[in-house]
């Protein structure tokens, strides 16, 4: 399923944002202090450029997984990521809960780093 946003996955578009097409992904984030919770999203632009769109969801922890829910049903992303390290992963049996299996991050190796940078 190819995924399109101009700029801001809620369809508000940011004058000038580059389209998106193909695969998707999201981050899920929790503050410290739990007093805010942020997704972000990845892609690709038409041109092969990497684009983050830091607009979809920043607001209170508990209203975090509702939008995930959304985002997930709207754009059927290849991966929910979360930092199980982190307040973060108190996400993780929530957004199971609503059907959304989530990706936990992991510390890159000195191995993987020399693997990404070699691609």
């Amino acid at each position: 399923m190819a995924c399109h946003w101009q700029g801001r996955l809620d369809g508000g578009g940011a004058a000038g944002g580059a389209p998106v097409s193909g695969q998707v992904a999201f981050g899920c984030a929790i503050s410290e202090d739990r007093k805010s919770g942020a997704i972000v999203a990845a892609g690709r632009s038409d041109s092969g450029k990497i684009l983050v769109d830091l607009a979809p969801f920043y607001d209170h922890p508990r209203m975090l997984v509702a939008r995930m829910d959304e985002l997930f049903l709207k754009h059927d992303p290849v991966a929910v990521v979360v930092n199980p390290k982190s307040q973060s992963a108190t996400l993780v049996k929530q957004l199971a809960d609503v059907g959304i299996v989530v990706v936990a991050m992991k510390p890159m190796t000195s191995r993987s780093r020399t693997e990404n940078s070699s691609t």
